[in-house]
């Protein structure tokens, strides 16, 4: 099952950036002829760029993908969703702090990871 997993998060994250797809950001078809569903993909690009934005990481083309290489480290070692890391990211923001976007997505996946076991 991770491995299914897995490969829809490489589908929908670790994508190669192209030219056409630069100024949208937008989340093309999942390998293998499948497609993506549109509607998260379009709320995981939302929850990516207003965390971007929070942690001072200019939302474009390559610091996306720089951001969902990320986060797809931190799910594959904590096993916690992206979704979920980025709310806890945006939820968990504290003006003035400074933490850049890897260490914020390190500490709210490890939090969410800690809250995971108790439970």
């Amino acid at each position: 099952m991770k491995r299914i997993f897995w490969g829809l998060l490489v589908g929908l994250f670790l994508l190669p950036v192209s030219a056409a797809r630069a100024d949208t950001g937008l989340v093309p078809p999942l390998h293998g002829g499948l497609t993506g569903n549109p509607k998260a993909a379009q709320e995981i690009n939302d929850l990516l760029d207003r965390a971007m934005i929070l942690y001072d990481l200019d939302p474009t083309a390559a610091t996306r993908v720089q951001a969902k290489k990320i986060l797809g480290k931190l799910y594959d070692q904590f096993g916690i969703r992206i979704t979920d890391i980025l709310d806890e990211m945006i939820r968990a923001h504290v003006p003035g702090l400074d933490i850049n976007f890897e260490e914020a997505a390190t500490m709210s996946a490890s939090f969410l990871a800690g809250e995971k076991a108790v439970k």
